[in-house]
C-alpha cells in the first residue's frame, strides 16, 4: 500500500515537472518569436529612414557677401530637395571653387567651362551637369574707359594696363580674341587685379587705361557718373546663344551618388524656371534668404538680376566646345586632350531628351 502511495505520488510529481517543463519551453519559445518580430520590426523601420545626403555648393553671383543669385537655395527654401540637403560655403567661383570641387570640399559648384577644360587638361575629372547661368542679359561684362579717352578699338589698348579680366576667364578668351583680331596678343596688355566693388574707384584714380565689371550694382553707379563710356561688351564679343557657366559636380560625386546628383539637376532645373516665371516672387525669395543669413538685402532689392539660362538649364555641346577651341587656339591646353563629352552630360536632367546627349 505505501509502495503504491509513493508511487502515485511520483507520478503526480513527475507530470508536474512535465507540466512545468512544456510551460517553460513553450515561454522560451513565445520569447524567440517575440524577439525575431521584433528584429523585424526594427529593420521594417530602419529601411524606412530615408537617407539625406548633404552637398555644399559654391559659386553664384553675389556682392558685400549677398548672394543676389542662387537657385539650389531657392530650390531648396521651395521645397523641392527631399533626399538631399544644400550647404552653400560662399566660396566664389574661380580659382577658389575649382581648387574646392577638385579637392572634394565642395560637391558642387558654379564654374566657367574654360576653367574646367584647363583642369580637365591636368587630369581633372568633373562635369557640367545644368547649365548654369545664361546669355546676354546677366552677368555680362562691361569695359569702360573715360568718355575723352583716346582709345576707341582694341588697337589702342596695346602697351595699356587695364583692370577686371582675370587670366584663364570667359572674358579673358573674349578679351584675346578681341585683340588677335586686331593683330595684337593677349600679351600685349597688362591685366590687373580688381577687387569686387572697386571698379568705380579704380577708375576714378585714373591709374589704369580701363577697367571692367558684370556686376550690376557696380556699372550702374559708373555709368550714373556720366564720364565713361563702354569700349566692349563681352558678350557681344561671344557667339550668340553659347552659355559659359556650368553647375559641375565630380565624376566621383556622380559615381558615388547618382540620385543625388539626379535630385540636385532636377531641382536646379526646377528653381531656374520657376525664377524665370515668378521675378518678383524670386526677388523675395533671394531677400528672404538674405535675411536668414543675416545680410543686408539692400543690394538685392536694387540689382536683383532676372536671369535668362536656357529653357530646362540643358547644356549644349557647343558651350563646351567653344572654350575647348579656344584654349586649345592659344595653346592653353594640348590639342585632342579633352574632348566636350568629357566636361558635360544631360543625363541626371528630366528633359535630357530634349538636349545633347
Amino acid at each position: 500500500m505505501k509502495d503504491m502511495k509513493k508511487r502515485f505520488k511520483f507520478l503526480i510529481l513527475l507530470k508536474i515537472v512535465s507540466i512545468f517543463v512544456v510551460i517553460i519551453f513553450g515561454l522560451t519559445a513565445c520569447g524567440t518569436s517575440n524577439a525575431g518580430n521584433s528584429t523585424s520590426e526594427k529593420k521594417s523601420s530602419s529601411d524606412k529612414v530615408e537617407k539625406v545626403t548633404t552637398i555644399k555648393i559654391a559659386g553664384y553671383w553675389g556682392a558685400g557677401g549677398v548672394t543676389i543669385y542662387d537657385p539650389l537655395t531657392v530650390a531648396q527654401k521651395l521645397g523641392y530637395f527631399k533626399h538631399i540637403k544644400i550647404e552653400s560655403t560662399g566660396i566664389p567661383t574661380g580659382a577658389d571653387l575649382l581648387a574646392a570641387l577638385t579637392s572634394g570640399r565642395i560637391q558642387a559648384g558654379m564654374l566657367q567651362y574654360s576653367m574646367a577644360a584647363s583642369a580637365t587638361a591636368k587630369g581633372a575629372k568633373l562635369k557640367a551637369v545644368a547649365s548654369a547661368h545664361g546669355g546676354k542679359s546677366t552677368f555680362n561684362l562691361r569695359f569702360y574707359v573715360p568718355k575723352d579717352s583716346p582709345i576707341k578699338g582694341p588697337k589702342d589698348l596695346k602697351g595699356k594696363s587695364i583692370g577686371g579680366i582675370k587670366v584663364g576667364s570667359t572674358w579673358y578668351y573674349a578679351l584675346t580674341d578681341w585683340l588677335t583680331k586686331a593683330g595684337l596678343s593677349i600679351n600685349d596688355v597688362k591685366l590687373v587685379n580688381v577687387e569686387k566693388g572697386t571698379t568705380l574707384q579704380v577708375l576714378e584714380k585714373n591709374q589704369l587705361a580701363g577697367a571692367g565689371t558684370f556686376y550690376e550694382f557696380e556699372q550702374n553707379p559708373i555709368e550714373a557718373t556720366g564720364k565713361y563710356r563702354v569700349l566692349f561688351s563681352a558678350y557681344d564679343l561671344l557667339p550668340k546663344g553659347l552659355e559659359h557657366c556650368g553647375l559641375f559636380v565630380t565624376q566621383k560625386f556622380i559615381d558615388d551618388n547618382p540620385e543625388a546628383v539626379k535630385e540636385l539637376v532636377a531641382g536646379f532645373e526646377k528653381a531656374n524656371t520657376w525664377l524665370q516665371k515668378n521675378p518678383e516672387k524670386g526677388k523675395e525669395v533671394h531677400i528672404q534668404i538674405a535675411k536668414d543669413r543675416k545680410l543686408d538685402p539692400t543690394l538685392i532689392e536694387k540689382y536683383y538680376p532676372v536671369t535668362d539660362i536656357r529653357a530646362h538649364s540643358l547644356v549644349k555641346k557647343s558651350d563646351a566646345q567653344y572654350f575647348i577651341d579656344k584654349l586649345e587656339k592659344y595653346k592653353n591646353i594640348p590639342k585632342g586632350k579633352v574632348k566636350a563629352t568629357d566636361l558635360y552630360t544631360n543625363e541626371f536632367n528630366p528633359y535630357a531628351s530634349q538636349g545633347d546627349k
